[in-house]
């Protein structure tokens, strides 16, 4: 299934600000005050979520800007269901890239 498999990635994003959040020693309330988010948002993004939304994106974007990062999707050429593998888009960039 497609859309459990993009869940499954937005989820690892996640998982990696945790990481990073925590080797920084910094505190949820510390992402709050960074992000603007509400500290029962930032604890719903460090859980297991299940469910696909706007805000979702919205708030991993927001919790990775608030740690200095930039949040991008980048489509990959799934070779196994189509010819032409190593072709990646970046959406920051929109423009082709082979590999």
């Amino acid at each position: 299934m497609p859309e459990y498999a993009a869940l499954k990635e937005l989820s690892n994003v996640a998982d990696v600000l945790h990481s990073v959040r925590t080797a920084r020693g910094l505190s949820q309330s510390d992402i709050c005050s960074a992000s603007g988010m509400g500290s029962a948002t930032v604890s719903r993004l460090e859980s297991n979520f299940d469910y696909y939304s706007d805000a979702l994106v919205r708030h991993l974007g927001a919790y990775a800007a608030a740690l200095g990062y930039t949040l991008r999707f980048v489509l990959v050429h799934d070779s196994a269901s189509a010819p032409n593998a190593g072709t990646v888009w970046q959406a920051d960039h929109d423009r082709e890239q082979t590999t």
